[in-house]
């Protein structure tokens, strides 16, 4: 889709029903506590993963409720702000999966502070130093798995852009 197409009501209003679909379906099993005991003890890292997934479920489920509801009042300034927030944060979500799979890759206590890291999204933890969680780097890694997602992602904001000139 080029940068001057934009979707008709028709296709529009069908993807903001699919969009309130899925928010139905997530809101039935988003959770609300995780037993630590269950998950296990040895290691903070799964149950640090766990959290961060509910976590970013539960911003998601709330992301998505809100671009959804400002489109259908039509404030699109609001909606495609939102609609971009989902996008970042289901990068996120992308990266951490990504970090499951790969585990293996990591020796035992060196995930621990990539996933802590990932939850406080900060330049810093302790003493340790990180680079800071980037969003447009998040879109980037997305896009290697999911072509056109930057393309949509940077969409959005001209689309924003546009919206705040009027």
């Amino acid at each position: 889709m080029e940068a001057e197409e934009h979707l008709d009501t028709d296709t529009a209003a069908a993807n903001l029903a699919e969009a309130g679909d899925w928010l139905e379906d997530v809101a039935r099993t988003l959770v609300t506590e995780l037993d630590v005991v269950a998950v296990g003890v040895r290691q903070k890292a799964p149950f640090l993963v766990l959290c961060l997934r509910e976590g970013l479920l539960w911003r998601v489920a709330e992301m998505v409720r809100s671009p959804t509801s400002a489109l259908e009042r039509g404030e699109e300034a609001s909606g495609i702000t939102l609609a971009r927030c989902v996008m970042e944060a289901a990068a996120m979500m992308w990266r951490v999966c990504k970090l499951v799979e790969n585990r293996a890759e990591y020796g035992p206590g060196s995930l621990e502070p990539v996933v802590i890291h990932q939850c406080l999204g900060s330049k810093y933890y302790g003493k340790e130093r990180y680079t800071p969680i980037n969003a447009l780097m998040l879109i980037d890694y997305l896009e290697k798995a999911i072509p056109r997602v930057k393309k949509l992602y940077d969409q959005l904001s001209d689309e924003g852009k546009k919206i705040d000139a009027y």
